[in-house]
């Protein structure tokens, strides 16, 4: 049996001793229980405990009310949260309107009622974890969308701006890829693109984000490209991994085994243009003047 971690927020001992005890009192589930009575303490120790949920007071001597949640989701992101309430259930759902998964009243506490709510609470924040992870991937290829891709530049945008900290923006497009699916299909089509999408997970620095942004055209965003010395040798290490043979099996269930090209443009952040849009334009612009030379 799985033990459930829960971190529970609150500045009275009576109320910390009283939850504690009714999650000892269950028999199908463990739980192991670690008590804060400020932000600040729960701030410095949730990255390392990594609960399963938490439980909070929304009023405390430091903060009140839904402010308290406000500045909880600033670092709990990843833990889904309950809120303890007293008899106000309009605080409670505006509460859950700001993102907590549920709420508990103190005055109602039981051992089963607190394990539903927090076996429920998980179960609603993975589903709408899924929820959201969904509406930033491509279905096809599950790289980043566009949409989320843009968010991410502008976050590595507003890096640059204080930190100065370059970064490039690189795009890819197959060549020759339409003949590929007039002859063989779109089925085998969408297949290679599943195939690129792999290559570029495996091959992928961990600051890298990639993204499908076209029908055949990707793009990559990379941190620490800091000129254009810096930028030829990142490309010249993604065509020697990414262009080749691609096995795949054809709609007939026969081996095909397609030699797949591509062409490649980059620009840098703060060498090439000052912002993203001329930053774009640019790795555009380079990545269709060696597909005009590939031909």
């Amino acid at each position: 049996m799985n033990r459930i971690v829960v971190a529970i927020l609150e500045d009275c001992s009576e109320d910390q001793y009283l939850i504690k005890q009714k999650l000892s009192e269950v028999e199908t589930q463990t739980f192991n229980v670690q008590c804060f009575s400020s932000i600040e303490s729960l701030a410095n120790s949730i990255n390392l405990l990594e609960p399963d949920v938490l439980i909070t007071d929304l009023n405390l001597p430091e903060s009140q009310g839904l402010d308290t949640l406000i500045k909880i989701k600033a670092f709990a992101k990843k833990t889904p949260i309950i809120v303890l309430t007293g008899s106000d259930e309009d605080i409670a759902i505006k509460a859950i309107q700001l993102g907590a998964q549920d709420f508990l009243k103190k005055e109602e506490l039981s051992s089963t009622l607190i394990t539903r709510t927090i076996l429920f609470a998980r179960e609603r924040f993975l589903f709408q974890s899924a929820l959201e992870e969904q509406a930033i991937r491509d279905k096809l290829t599950q790289l980043y969308n566009r949409e989320a891709f843009e968010a991410q530049v502008e976050k590595k945008y507003e890096e640059y701006i204080r930190y100065q900290s370059k970064f490039a923006l690189v795009l890819i497009d197959l060549d020759n890829f339409k003949p590929i699916n007039d002859e063989f299909g779109h089925l085998v089509g969408d297949r290679i693109l599943q195939l690129l999408a792999d290559r570029l997970r495996m091959f992928n620095r961990v600051s890298d984000t990639v993204a499908r942004i076209g029908g055949d055209e990707f793009v990559i965003l990379a941190p620490h490209i800091n000129n254009h010395q810096d930028l030829a040798l990142f490309i010249e290490a993604k065509k020697q991994k990414l262009c080749g043979v691609y096995a795949l099996a054809s709609s007939t269930e026969k081996l095909l085994e397609l030699n797949i090209t591509m062409s490649f443009g980059g620009a840098v952040m703060g060498i090439d243009g000052e912002d993203t849009q001329t930053i774009f334009e640019k790795a555009d612009a380079a990545m269709y003047a060696a597909k005009r030379e590939n031909k």
